[in-house]
């Protein structure tokens, strides 16, 4: 996430806060590495019950086996932008990747709705609070700033943000939409098309083969253990998570994905990668698109997606943030809806830079005017 570096004189400077990875992912193979030595050195003493080497080499893995996935995963919260402006005199946000490469994309002043704080609950019987401050747009689309463990540290970034941040500014900067060489452009004189296909990414292994092992040797513990049925329950959940998560693999490595505009329609559409043959299409009319949403989120627990909203579909999201009940309501409605995809080689500032260009190109072939 995101810290506060310097506040007034106009402007709001937001850069990357500051994590040591190599230490905390040295610190969870040390843990991991001395419980599996223990399990290992134990396994075969009669004096002792079985389940707890067994136990001891579950949780070894399992704890070096996140210290390795955390190292290897460190790409996805280090390639985050490297600073985020609220720029008053310009009356834009001006998100900047990298300043070697001069990779920027914006948000206009008149695209934000205001900042809130979100708060996010994790664990069981005792869970933990994280407060997550951030920009919500107009369309609905979100990005994540800060996270803070109590909720007064989130108020004093939300204050200092209400305070500095001049959103009612006119903006006086020309954005020109651009996108990124990293899709494939098929311009035609009926339709504009764009073309992806998502990499199999060998950190993206580590996370659910965790959870895959974790259930799986629990299972196999408390099998040992005498609860039968418990372990067997585990190892059907073990299962049912390889499944899925082959299934995702597979779909990435032999998926072309693709969106396409056209005068009338907007068509997403995934197809084999080796015959062209359609997997899945979904469309909708051109002149009932609402907005093109994206939301970041630096660790990508929060979003990531880009969305397509209709004007129906914006109008339930809309009722969504009434209440809970309403929520539920406008969720099961639109979700399998929408047009929803994820470029996984694009960047944060990639992204918003082809939400722009979307919203251009559906200017353009239709006349439609997009948030």
């Amino acid at each position: 996430m995101y810290s506060i570096k310097e506040s007034g004189s106009g402007k709001v400077v937001l850069v990357p806060a500051s994590f040591n990875y190599i230490v905390t992912s040295l610190l969870l193979v040390a843990i991991g590495g001395t419980a599996l030595y223990f399990g290992v050195t134990n396994l075969g003493n009669t004096g002792t019950q079985l389940s707890w080497p067994v136990a001891l080499i579950v949780f070894g893995t399992l704890f070096a086996g996140a210290g390795i996935g955390f190292y290897l995963k460190r790409g996805r919260f280090i390639n985050v932008p490297q600073s985020i402006t609220f720029d008053n005199a310009k009356g834009v946000v001006i998100i900047e990747m990298d300043p070697s490469t001069m990779q920027k994309g914006y948000i206009r002043y008149d695209e934000i709705e205001r900042f809130d704080v979100e708060r996010e609950t994790r664990g069981g019987k005792t869970p933990s609070h994280y407060y997550h401050v951030y920009l919500l747009k107009k369309d609905g689309g979100r990005w994540y700033l800060t996270v803070s463990r109590n909720r007064t540290a989130a108020d004093n970034v939300l204050q200092n943000l209400n305070t500095h941040v001049a959103v009612r500014n006119p903006v006086i900067m020309e954005i020109k939409p651009v996108i990124s060489d990293k899709l494939e452009k098929d311009e035609k004189q009926e339709r504009t098309t764009i073309f992806w296909q998502n990499t199999v990414d060998i950190s993206s292994f580590f996370g659910p083969a965790i959870v895959v092992f974790f259930l799986g040797g629990i299972g196999i513990v408390t099998f040992l253990a005498g609860s039968t049925t418990i372990g067997m329950a585990l190892g059907g959940l073990a299962v049912v998570a390889i499944v899925g998560f082959a299934q995702k693999i597979r779909k990435d490595a032999t998926t072309r994905y693709g969106v396409s505009i056209g005068k009338e329609q907007v068509e997403y559409r995934e197809s084999d990668k080796s015959s062209g043959a359609a997997r899945k299409t979904k469309s909708i009319p051109l002149q009932e698109v609402h907005s093109i949403v994206y939301t970041f989120s630096p660790s990508g627990s929060m979003g990531d997606d880009i969305v397509i909203r209709t004007i129906q579909q914006h109008e339930d999201w809309m009722k969504s943030q009434t209440g809970l009940m309403e929520a539920i309501k406008a969720h099961f409605k639109s979700y399998n809806e929408l047009i929803r995809f994820n470029i996984k080689a694009l960047n944060a500032v990639e992204c918003l830079q082809l939400e722009h260009w979307l919203q251009e190109v559906m200017k353009k072939r239709g006349n439609v005017h997009v948030q």
